[in-house]
């Protein structure tokens, strides 16, 4: 099977402090900890997770002509992502975030750059890539902004009249919009996978099951919540069954999300159960948590199956997964 991902290709700097609230002090000078430029964005850290998973993953957005442009480029093609489909233009400049993160705590503040990844007009895509998937995910990020979120709908219902699955990845800024906004969208949808906030902000509930299956009642069929450490949260015959994270050091948590849903995609399309495909989403999760940036630490399908057989004894359903795949 090959998968496509449609969104945002950014350019992060990450820059770490000891105190976030002092830093952000006006007309006040903060020494810095450590700083990193790091390839970002949610749909192309999707995207090479897949890649490094083997999986064949084609990537539909829009970068400049510029040095961060070809930096992007350069990384999806070491990690296997095909480009075939990406927009580069002249005219903008490779979108950027800063993102400012206290050390010991993970809280951040970011400062992006959207505009030229959210300019992906429809025509500027060539569908036929469409011809080549079997799975199209999008992420929440694609939806916040015309003319990117005209392009992301119409293609999201085109895929959806071609029996191709599909996967939507909510943020938090397309949460904010409200669940109207998300329930236009929610009919093109068959898999779902907010995190806990994220859910509580569409649904307007605390209940994880009440959240999901008012999502349900939309249109996915495949719904899951991401818990971070805590694991994940998946709605499976009518009833919830939370899949327990991994324990891992933590170096930055930036891009966890993402790493969940490629490793969850991983494992639906290996023919895994959603609980099943839960555990491959929480270790791909777990594994990138451990560097800096969002995709230092990403596995490759030998890490994963290293990983995931160095735990197969605390856990019946992990030991099921290993089988299910050879492992």
């Amino acid at each position: 099977m090959k998968v496509g991902a449609l969104g945002d290709a950014v350019m992060d700097l990450l820059l770490f402090v000891d105190d976030l609230g002092s830093c952000l002090k006006l007309e006040h000078c903060y020494p810095l900890v450590s700083y990193h430029f790091s390839p970002g964005g949610s749909s192309a850290n999707y995207a090479v997770a897949l890649g490094k998973l083997s999986i064949p993953v084609i990537f539909i957005g829009k970068v400049g002509n510029d040095e961060f442009g070809k930096r992007l480029l350069r990384e999806f093609e070491e990690n296997n992502v095909d480009t075939r489909y990406t927009v580069i233009t002249k005219d903008m400049k490779t979108s950027f975030a800063i993102i400012v993160i206290e050390r010991r705590s993970s809280k951040r503040i970011s400062l992006s750059y959207w505009k030229t990844y959210t300019s992906l007009k429809l025509e500027e895509v060539n569908h036929s890539f469409l011809d080549e998937i079997d799975l199209l995910a999008v992420s929440g990020y694609a939806l916040i902004q015309n003319p990117l979120k005209n392009t992301a709908t119409r293609l999201l219902s085109k895929a959806k009249k071609m029996g191709i699955t599909t996967l939507l990845d909510p943020c938090p800024y397309f949460s904010e919009l409200g669940f109207p906004s998300l329930s236009k969208i929610l009919r093109y949808i068959d898999v779902i996978t907010p995190n806990y906030r994220e859910l509580v902000t569409l649904t307007k509930t605390r209940s994880i099951e009440k959240g999901l299956k008012k999502l349900r009642r939309y249109g996915p069929s495949i719904l899951v919540t991401k818990l971070g450490e805590k694991g994940c949260a998946i709605l499976h015959e009518d009833e919830i069954i939370v899949i327990r994270g991994f324990r891992v050091k933590i170096a930055e948590t930036g891009g966890a999300g993402d790493a969940f849903c490629a490793g969850f995609t991983y494992g639906l399309i290996k023919g895994l159960s959603p609980p099943q495909a839960g555990v491959i989403g929480n270790a791909v999760g777990a594994l990138a948590v451990t560097g800096v940036g969002s995709r230092t630490r990403l596995p490759t399908l030998d890490d994963l199956k290293a990983f995931l057989k160095k735990h197969e004894k605390s856990s019946t359903l992990i030991r099921s997964v290993l089988r299910k795949l050879g492992w």
